[in-house]
């Protein structure tokens, strides 16, 4: 896929380079980066991935979104924005074809019930005749599809990538549970939501007021 048709969806700042790159894969670490690779340079709480652009580069990585303009490499592609992870977010729901777009998405979030409440969403959809692939805690499935949970929600450019492996494997519609960090690091926006559900708010929860605030992008149909 061309780097500028995964510009469309994005509020960029600025871009220098050849748009017409091609780009074969996507990620924010630069140790996964191989050539054809779009790398995510995020700001971080230990560590900043600006520092790891001129690592990136040296892999062969084709193009580098960044926030920081000081970062910007002269020898590849840059696009500049105002959110790295709002951004890989929007652009892998593109890379990836927009999945939940012509799937039905159900989103579940709170401090307790989401993997209960996943499981008796599925056994509906799956009795209205509209097979759920299942994203949480325990794993992400679908069939006899069934990837290792690293995280309740994984990060934009793996959760785009389970949407479209599951929605090639059959799958009809798609239950999901939603993280509180999730929500805080834009790992769902790009996700079309036709159905939100919100359990409950505890202690657990309490001292984050943000942690229950839905991106002004996550949209519901």
């Amino acid at each position: 896929m061309k780097l500028e048709h995964l510009t469309n969806d994005i509020p960029l700042l600025m871009s220098s380079g050849d748009l017409q790159t091609e780009i074969t894969a996507l990620t924010c670490d630069s140790r996964r980066v191989t050539p054809g690779t779009l790398f995510f340079a995020l700001p971080g709480v230990t560590a900043d991935g600006h520092r790891y652009i001129p690592q990136a580069v040296a892999a062969g990585a084709a193009a580098v979104v960044l926030e920081d303009p000081a970062g910007i490499p002269s020898s590849i592609p840059s696009i500049l924005v105002a959110s790295g992870r709002q951004a890989m977010a929007l652009m892998s729901a593109s890379f990836y074809g927009h999945p939940t777009r012509s799937l039905p998405l159900v989103g579940i979030t709170g401090t307790n019930g989401k993997t209960t409440t996943s499981y008796l969403v599925e056994g509906i959809l799956n009795a209205a005749h509209s097979p759920a692939a299942v994203l949480g805690t325990i794993s992400y499935r679908f069939g006899s599809t069934c990837l290792e949970a690293n995280h309740t929600t994984p990060e934009s450019t793996e959760l785009q990538a389970i949407f479209r492996q599951l929605a090639d494997a059959g799958a009809k519609s798609f239950v999901m549970e939603v993280s509180s960090h999730s929500l805080e690091q834009h790992r769902v926006d790009g996700c079309d939501f036709n159905v939100g559900v919100f359990t409950n708010l505890t202690r657990d929860h309490l001292e984050d007021r943000k942690s229950t605030r839905l991106n002004s992008s996550h949209r519901i149909r």
